[in-house]
Formats: structure tokens, sequence, C-alpha cells
């Protein structure tokens, strides 16, 4: 009898345990999270000037949700690389910028949303690993931000 207990016992923890193994779309998740590396770069300008932008925070976004943890910050040049391992961010991947240095920069600029073509220059394992994907050369021209009153 205590034998019995103890098999439905197990089963219906398995069961628990085992159903929180499952994500939403029914897959199995085993270990860690999926990840893609994005190699991304290019220049901030302002667009009535043509004059190279410092100070800017450059993010990668995913479904217009920029993701903090990565990000690169335009140079006196105005340029900017960004070369980080985070989680996929599918069709709908963008950079967004922010300007974080206020008028230090030659004024104050209006966030802009660019939306990516990347080319997958290697390919992943075709589980976890999405390879990595890059864009280069990506032009950014900033308006100034429109001051309320």
């Amino acid at each position: 009898m205590i034998r019995c207990i103890s098999r439905v016992v197990c089963m219906v923890l398995g069961g628990i345990l085992g159903a929180g193994c499952h994500n939403s779309t029914g897959a199995v998740s085993e270990y860690g999270m999926p990840s893609a590396r994005y190699i991304l770069d290019g220049v901030v300008t302002a667009r009535a000037t043509g004059q190279a932008v410092p100070g800017i925070r450059i993010f990668l976004s995913r479904d217009e949700h920029p993701d903090s943890s990565t990000a690169a910050t335009s140079g006196a040049d105005g340029g900017w690389r960004l070369d980080t391992t985070t989680l996929p961010c599918g069709e709908d991947c963008s950079v967004v910028t922010a300007d974080v240095d206020g008028p230090e920069s030659g004024g104050i600029f209006a966030p802009a949303t660019i939306p990516l073509q990347l080319t997958q220059t290697r390919r992943g394992d075709g589980h976890w690993n999405w390879g990595t994907l890059e864009q280069h050369d990506i032009s950014i021209s900033l308006d100034p931000q429109a001051l309320d009153k």
C-alpha cells in the first residue's frame, strides 16, 4: 500500500515538475535561453547640418522595446559599434536612439527608431544559439527635440 502511494506521489510530482519545463508554444525548454550575437555599427548625424552627434545612446530593440543591456554610445565622430550577445529579436529588430547628454553635444535630439536589415554571417546550432547577425554603416540622422511650452 505504501509503495502504491509513493508511486502516485512520484507521478504527480513528476507531472507537475515536467509541466514546468514547457514554454507557451509547447516546446520543451531544457537549459538556458536562446541567444544571438549582434554586430552593428554606424554613424549618428544631425539631419539639418550633417554634423556628427556624440553622446547618443543606441539600443538594440525588439518589438519596439529597447534593451537597456545592449547599448552603445556615439563618439566624437558620431561613430558607434555594438557587439553583444542577447535574446534574439526575430524579424522586428531595430535600433532606438536616446540623447543622454542633452545640449552638450550641440542640441537636444529627438529619439529615433531605425529598422534593421540583418545579415546572418554565422549559423547557429539550430537550438539555443541563433548565430551571428550583422549590419554595418547604419546611418542615423536625428532631428532636434521639440520643446514643450
